[in-house]
């Protein structure tokens, strides 16, 4: 997300993209009308171009995502609004985030679920009855498929297992909650660090739907200038995360958080927009969108875990080559 920017979307934005997108005011979901006003929303930009926005509503117990629009692909625009939405939800004690969507939105079918939602609910003739509320609602989707049926999704905002004993390599199978473990931290840092901090990105095999990883959240931190890092430091420190010199580098400090000799998450301190920032970026997003590179780290996770189960100075270190490779490579 270097160079983009995420901010709270005006009615104007609001207004603009349904007008492009869904034939403007209002959105019709399972019957309701929703308008405008009843919304709020977070747009991605870069510049002045927009690249993304999102809108959504609140109950007491879930926030409603009405409508997702991204104007740019394979730039993970959906997934940064997805994870907003969320970091909203939590902030505000909701349980879940719930959406609506058609049965002819296949390829949005399918993106919501690599993201952790789950179908919750089938409307048969659902369109039908909200075309009644909107006739330009079309009768034809993508693939001459016909919108007919309202499918409802939910992520539920829960925690996934964390936790590792020192020096122990274990991979699970990719768990959603991790995500949400993330988001719940990044709240936490961000509140502490304010204006010291430019950006905190979810990184590590637990950012990559469907990748196995170490229970351990891996979170870059991006700090705005070199001076302000000594200072997120010192402000982390102080609450409760422990520097670890001899596993920082020139460009990057190294913290962690542990509760019993269990480490839950991993910090790593840079520069915002640096080399070493684009780096972990471009390596989690190539997992992300390559097939051919997610398959191959995978597989190379697998073999080096059986071989240093006790030893996870020597997994980080043989994983290092097939990184670099893969980064080389730009598979």
């Amino acid at each position: 997300m270097s160079g983009m920017n995420i901010s709270t979307a005006t009615r104007e934005d609001i207004s603009g993209v349904w007008n492009e997108r869904w034939g403007g005011e209002p959105i019709v979901i399972s019957g309701e009308c929703i308008r405008v006003p009843e919304v709020y929303g977070y747009k991605i930009s870069e510049g002045r171009k927009l690249l993304g926005l999102i809108t959504v509503r609140e109950s007491a117990h879930y926030l409603e995502i009405v409508s997702l629009d991204s104007f740019s692909e394979n730039k993970g625009i959906g997934s940064a609004l997805i994870e907003k939405a969320a970091e909203r939800a939590l902030e505000t004690d909701k349980k879940r985030v719930v959406l609506t969507t058609t049965n002819d939105n296949t390829k949005a079918l399918g993106f919501y679920q690599r993201q952790g939602f789950v179908i919750s609910s089938f409307k048969k003739n659902g369109a039908a009855r909200s075309r009644r509320l909107k006739p330009s609602i079309p009768l034809w989707g993508d693939l001459n498929i016909p919108i007919r049926d309202e499918i409802g999704l939910e992520l539920l905002l829960k925690k996934g297992r964390t936790g590792l004993k020192k020096g122990k390599v274990e991979i699970l199978s990719y768990d959603p909650g991790w995500r949400i473990s993330f988001i719940q931290e990044k709240i936490q840092i961000a509140s502490a660090l304010g204006r010291y901090c430019c950006c905190i990105e979810h990184i590590g095999s637990t950012s990559v739907p469907g990748m196995e990883a170490k229970p351990v959240i891996d979170i870059l931190i991006g700090a705005g200038s070199s001076a302000n890092i000594g200072c997120i430091v010192k402000i982390l420190e102080d609450r409760g995360y422990e520097h670890s010199p001899g596993a920082s580098t020139r460009e990057r400090v190294f913290l962690k958080r542990t509760v019993k000799d269990l480490s839950l998450c991993h910090l790593h301190i840079v520069k915002f927009g640096s080399k070493e920032w684009n780096k972990h970026i471009l390596f989690r997003n190539i997992l992300r969108r390559n097939e051919e590179a997610f398959a191959k780290y995978l597989r190379i996770k697998r073999s080096l875990a059986e071989n240093f189960r006790v030893n996870r100075e020597k997994y980080t270190e043989a994983k290092s080559e097939i990184i670099g490779n893969i980064l080389k490579r730009g598979l």
